[in-house]
């Protein structure tokens, strides 16, 4: 309790006045790139990056406004860089905005994913806190952002959710890079991107891969908010192909192939099962990060539906920040091993050849735990 008020002291500090707010990104290699992107109401015209060394970088930046809100955000890139360096990053000669590290390019490596982030800042505040004390190298948001629905007249909400994200550090005093999956509440109507704050913070294409040295890769995928489901199909069989002989490959979307809270058959649910999930069992996916239903969720090891040794966890169901909803019981839904109406976040933990996954509660209590294994690919 004591970290969520310091933490929401330090962002009402930050919020009356009214930025700067630096988050990274990769829109690159995570190994030897690092994206800031810089959200403030006068956006900076250039980007410092100094490392450890000494070495420093001084980027133009290139400036998005957010609609009419009087808001925008300032990006810069920086390529070229070590695998696991630390970098300073500030707009003025000598200031720190925050310290980020590019990604090491070999195990072991702990991530946060979840997703459903802001019904109330301090829900948002309370499991934040907890993921930072973890230390994870970044965070893997699946969705449901700001719970803006592209409303500009609601944009302060996206103020408030980049203001608690940016508070809160890891115990070495380091940001928490996070990569951007989208939601149904970051669209007004479904398909229609563009010019949405969402989009203008995070300008990367939403369905894209993610890959970590030779030996992880992400999938990211949109669970038919902004893209159709099935015109996603033909490219993440082809991405997952060429990953076929890397140790782990893992999805990230919105809308869960296995609901703990909604219908089975729900709107999306069907399509995902009949699109993506052959492809996820097929080619060695270890497990699918879901969102939308907030709840805690994680399933049996699944092929085709049924628990079968050696299949596809499923792992969710995005309360981050949310109302936490009643869902399903395992004996309602055999597909589920665990499920509970409580906010949280999964911590994912990886070596090459063995992972384990724990959710974690805003009280910092451990919620479920799991040991995870790579998966071959069949031919």
């Amino acid at each position: 309790m004591r970290t969520s008020l310091l933490l929401l002291a330090g962002s009402a500090a930050i919020a009356a006045e009214g930025g700067p707010l630096a988050f990274a990104t990769w829109t690159g290699d995570p190994c030897t790139s690092l994206t800031v992107r810089v959200l403030d109401r006068d956006p900076a015209k250039e980007l410092r990056f100094s490392g450890a060394d000494g070495k420093e970088l001084v980027l133009p930046a290139s400036v998005r406004a957010i609609g009419a809100t009087g808001w925008s955000v300032a990006e810069a890139t920086a390529n070229g860089l070590a695998a696991g360096s630390e970098w300073k990053v500030g707009v003025r000669p000598g200031e720190t905005l925050a310290r980020f590290k590019t990604l090491r390019a070999e195990p072991p490596l702990r991530f946060a994913t979840g997703g459903d982030l802001l019904h109330r800042k301090e829900w948002m505040a309370g499991t934040t806190a907890r993921v930072a004390a973890a230390a994870p190298s970044f965070a893997l948001v699946g969705g449901d952002w700001a719970y803006d629905n592209a409303n500009e007249a609601d944009f302060r909400r996206w103020v408030d959710l980049f203001t608690v994200w940016t508070s809160a550090t890891t115990p070495d005093g380091l940001g928490i890079p996070v990569v951007a999956g989208i939601g149904n509440h970051e669209l007004a109507k479904r398909g229609q991107l563009a010019g949405t704050p969402f989009n203008a913070l995070f300008p990367e294409p939403v369905h894209r891969a993610l890959d970590v040295g030779g030996w992880l890769s992400f999938l990211l995928l949109d669970s038919g908010h902004s893209e159709p489901v099935k015109s996603q199909t033909a490219w993440l069989d082809q991405a997952l192909g060429v990953r076929a002989e890397r140790s782990w490959r893992f999805a990230m979307y919105h809308v869960p192939a296995y609901p703990s809270v909604r219908k089975f058959d729900d709107w999306g649910s069907n399509e995902i099962r009949a699109e993506w999930v052959p492809l996820f069992e097929r080619h060695g996916v270890a497990a699918c990060f879901e969102n939308h239903d907030h709840a805690l969720k994680r399933t049996h090891p699944l092929l085709g539906g049924k628990p079968a040794a050696g299949g596809v966890i499923y792992l969710g169901d995005g309360a981050w920040g949310v109302e936490p909803r009643q869902p399903g019981t395992p004996e309602q839904r055999p597909y589920l091993v665990k499920s509970q109406a409580v906010h949280h976040a999964w911590i994912i933990d990886l070596e090459r050849d063995r992972g384990q996954a724990c959710a974690i509660g805003a009280d910092g209590g451990e919620l479920d735990r799991v040991e995870l294994s790579p998966r071959k690919a069949t031919r």
